[in-house]
């Protein structure tokens, strides 16, 4: 297809997307270096454009350096990933990158952010790049600016901050039902795995409260979003539909659908442990293992947990 498109006058938005579903096949073949090639091509063309007037490039190149990260990630190499998020974001912020828009800035410091969460940053690092993420929602992107506030609901968790972890939650959930509004009241899957997201923050601060029945409904309901979309992607797949992140939401799904089961589970384990309830945690914690050891790179990150 990549050279049949070279004799065609096709947009370059259609190569790119050419050139994504190559890589993809490649990932499904096994074919981790070749795979990796293609993207670094590609992203390395569209790099040599960033300062260029023609609209859209940085959006492939975030894309393509998306993936790649991806690649990382799903290799359990949080670090790694955080370092091509990293080095992203640096170029769009660069001079090089005088042309991106709003939204691609947004996307690049979001996936920083969810990167140093993942590799366990809690420092001066991740203070400067929640500032940068508040500084660029300007109302470009529901879903991005969701994702932003469930992150810092996320570390504002681990400070113990209820009452902002409650305050994130709620504008998250009003971007949520915004964009839905906007779609017709329907869901699209970017926003049923937010929603999970959701869920199962809001479930944290519910164990925390007390309100442990409350919790358990919480954890049913971000499982059951969970379900729903792996039913649409025929048992894994694509959840994309929305830029949730420099990590495109259909290029790293069945990662981020597994760490969302994993810290599921251990919400119920923590639960179960804070009202004494032994063995209701212990198969909570045979169940976590099982899932870790059947997926032991996607979940690396939680094997510390």
């Amino acid at each position: 297809a990549l050279r049949l498109v070279a004799d065609y006058p096709v947009g370059h938005g259609f190569v790119c997307r050419v050139q994504l579903a190559l890589a993809a096949a490649l990932g499904g073949l096994g074919l981790r270096n070749e795979q990796r090639k293609v993207l670094e091509r590609a992203a390395q063309m569209e790099e040599a454009h960033l300062s260029g007037q023609e609209r859209g490039r940085d959006r492939w190149y975030v894309a393509f350096r998306g993936r790649l990260a991806s690649l990382r990630l799903e290799e359990g190499d949080s670090g790694g990933a955080l370092g091509v998020a990293s080095e992203t974001l640096e170029r769009l912020e660069s001079g090089a990158g005088c042309g991106c828009s709003p939204e691609s800035l947004l996307q690049g410091s979001v996936t920083v952010l969810q990167l140093q969460l993942l590799s366990g940053e809690f420092g001066g690092e991740i203070s400067e790049t929640i500032k940068k993420c508040a500084a660029r929602c300007s109302g470009t992107s529901h879903e991005l600016e969701a994702t932003f506030l469930l992150l810092c609901a996320a570390h504002k968790l681990r400070d113990g901050s209820a009452q902002e972890v409650k305050l994130c939650l709620d504008q998250a959930a009003h971007l949520i039902a915004r964009r839905r509004k906007q779609l017709g009241g329907l869901d699209s899957k970017a926003l049923g795995f937010l929603g999970a997201f959701h869920c199962l923050l809001n479930s944290r601060v519910l164990c925390l409260s007390g309100k442990f029945d409350l919790a358990r409904w919480q954890v049913a309901e971000a499982r059951a979003k969970l379900q729903r979309l792996e039913s649409q992607n025929g048992g894994g797949g694509s959840i994309g539909g929305g830029r949730l992140g420099l990590l495109e939401a259909d290029s790293s799904s069945e990662s981020h659908l597994l760490y969302m089961k994993f810290l599921l589970l251990e919400t119920e384990v923590l639960s179960a442990l804070t009202q004494s309830r032994v063995e209701d945690a212990a198969e909570k914690i045979l169940e976590a293992m099982a899932l870790f050891d059947s997926n032991p790179l996607a979940l690396k990150v939680c094997e510390s947990s």
